[in-house]
């Protein structure tokens, strides 16, 4: 599979939402789709000052340069900066479950440097066993970029069953050590609700959410 990511920031967030949301069903149409998903900062957790983040699965790189050439994903949209990337999956966790209004998702991109990717992998590889093993965790995919120079050289999106679940996951001491960790690095956490789902496979079943 193949992913974009984009980090948007924004100034009206209602005129924001309403147009994303919108554009998102047409999607569904386009040759080599999978899947969009759609998220709001709701919570900062360490400098996260993006508004929304638009992640796109295609079936691969020439699925999703067609839709580029056809203006399928909108790069530049009046009052919006977006920064855009392409990602490939790099570690999986779980499957993902069915969200529902409690749900909430940890939105982490990884501001760093070519160099510091081996050990940010190995700080992430270490503290995965801990989130895992926690109450409410539910999925996790940590994507990395194609391009050395993407902004966002990983990026973190994980599904919990509920804020609450994370936060107590995060504030065991137990993480500390990872934690700790981790203050080296340039990221921009924050806790997020999924504004919006589509898939070609519900779009075909004729039930986009």
């Amino acid at each position: 599979m193949y992913f974009v990511i984009d980090v948007i920031c924004a100034v009206d967030r209602p005129r924001v939402i309403q147009f994303w949301k919108k554009h998102l069903q047409t999607l569904t149409g386009c040759n080599g789709f999978v899947a969009a998903e759609f998220f709001l900062r709701q919570q900062d957790l360490r400098n996260a000052d993006y508004d929304f983040l638009l992640l796109y699965q295609w079936r691969d790189a020439e699925a999703c340069r067609q839709a580029l050439w056809q203006g399928a994903m909108p790069a530049q949209v009046p009052g919006q900066q977006i920064e855009r990337a392409y990602y490939e999956i790099a570690i999986e966790l779980a499957k993902a479950q069915a969200a529902d209004e409690h749900s909430s998702w940890l939105i982490n991109p990884f501001e760093i440097t070519v160099e510091q990717m081996p050990d940010v992998l190995d700080m992430w590889d270490k503290a995965k066993d801990h989130m895992q093993a926690k109450a409410g965790f539910q999925h996790a995919r940590l994507l990395r970029a194609t391009h050395a120079n993407a902004r966002y050289g990983l990026v973190n999106v994980a599904q919990w069953q509920s804020a609450e679940h994370f936060i107590a996951a995060l504030d065991d001491k137990a993480y500390d050590r990872h934690k700790q960790r981790s203050l080296q690095y340039q990221l921009h956490p924050s806790l997020c609700k999924r504004l919006a789902f589509v898939s070609a496979e519900t779009a075909a079943a004729g039930c986009v959410a």
